[in-house]
């Protein structure tokens, strides 16, 4: 289903994600929810934002969209909405690695 989400995305975005992964977990962490992240949270974008990378040199630590499975089986009833769900949260993060905020996103529907 993430792979159909990412076949979604234009041929641009897919492009300037070509070097993020996007990972799927079964739950975050517990190095995660100790840094404070929510366990119930769907998706997380980790890494330095595109709009702030250095062209002088990689970011200091990985960059990387974690997308976890559980918590959006979850919240989704049907297969349907399961695939729903995966790409907005897709989106969601991916809009976070372009530079937007949470309020950015709201306005977009992707919160």
């Amino acid at each position: 289903m993430v792979e159909q989400a990412i076949a979604k995305l234009p041929p641009r975005c897919k492009s300037l994600l070509e070097n993020v992964p996007i990972v799927v977990e079964d739950y975050p962490s517990e190095p995660l929810v100790r840094d404070g992240v929510d366990p119930r949270v769907l998706g997380l974008f980790v890494g330095q934002p595109f709009p702030a990378q250095s062209t002088l040199g990689p970011p200091p630590s990985l960059t990387q969209i974690l997308l976890f499975q559980r918590n959006i089986e979850r919240e989704a009833a049907t297969p349907e909405a399961a695939e729903e769900e995966i790409l907005i949260t897709l989106l969601h993060e991916i809009g976070h690695f372009f530079g937007m905020d949470e309020e950015d996103l709201e306005e977009l529907g992707l919160d």
